[in-house]
């Protein structure tokens, strides 16, 4: 019951922060006007002032300049994800080797995989002895950080529940500490969207292995509310969503203790 309270209420969060930014539901129904006979989607001109040092096609998408149009016209301001107003910081762990060691020497490492479900499947631990300082400084995660997918499949977003607190993210996966938590759930809100999705992999990079850095990430618009009830509002739902994953998170693990103790014995 409490999974699908906190499914429910992001997804009332996400449909009144669309509701005050002027976006459709769906991302087709922003498209409808490309699909006319004045515009090439194959073939498309840019101005030298948007250029942006960026020569992929990708990055200049139709798409993108709808989307950056309705939130130019409908928020009261945009401002860069990596401004301290929006993040305290952005951080994308260095490459490291990895020495993993049993659970009760280490600290559990969660990759993109693992950072969407509620209970990790994952059984690596970090060596608190050799990566001690490292999770510290880098791989620890914060309290309401939005962990962001990096590496491979990009743009996967989320609000690291409770209990996600001082596990370690793996080098595939960049953290945004949000500068408060009176915007902490509102940023999650919107980077989750598809609107957010598309801002974030616009910038992706990378022969092989898509990839994203912080500076590019760190370029993200977030569109700050004229409503700032409404922003609030989204806000704490995002937030008691959170809370709602946690606890049952640990009415879960309370049952297994039972299940392990009355029914297997262990």
């Amino acid at each position: 019951r409490l999974r699908d309270e906190s499914n429910s209420l992001i997804k009332q969060a996400e449909e009144q922060l669309l509701a005050e930014l002027g976006l459709p539901q769906r991302l087709d129904e922003l498209t409808e006007e490309l699909k006319d006979d004045n515009h090439d989607l194959k073939h498309f001109e840019i101005k030298l002032s948007n250029y942006n040092e960026r020569l992929e096609g990708s990055y200049h998408l139709p798409i993108i300049e709808l989307i950056m149009k309705a939130l130019r016209r409908n928020a009261d301001e945009l401002i860069p994800l990596g401004n301290e107003y929006i993040s305290s910081s952005i951080i994308l762990p260095s490459r490291f080797k990895r020495v993993f060691v049993e659970k009760d020497f280490g600290t559990k490492l969660v990759g993109g995989r693992d950072i969407s479900e509620l209970v990790p499947s994952t059984e690596k631990y970090l060596s608190n002895e050799i990566h001690g300082e490292q999770i510290k400084e880098q791989l620890g995660i914060r309290k309401n950080a939005i962990i962001v997918t990096a590496r491979g499949t990009l743009g996967k977003v989320t609000l690291a529940p409770k209990h996600f607190e001082g596990w370690a993210i793996s080098d595939n996966l960049m953290q945004i500490v949000p500068s408060s938590e009176e915007l902490a759930g509102y940023i999650y809100i919107f980077l989750n969207s598809i609107y957010g999705y598309k801002l974030i992999t616009r910038y992706t990079y990378g022969g092989v292995v898509d990839a994203l850095e912080i500076e590019h990430l760190a370029k993200v618009p977030v569109p700050i509310l004229k409503d700032k009830q409404a922003q609030k509002e989204i806000n704490d739902k995002a937030l008691l969503s959170n809370q709602k994953r946690y606890k049952a998170y640990k009415l879960e693990q309370e049952a297994l203790e039972i299940l392990n103790q009355k029914v297997f014995c262990i």
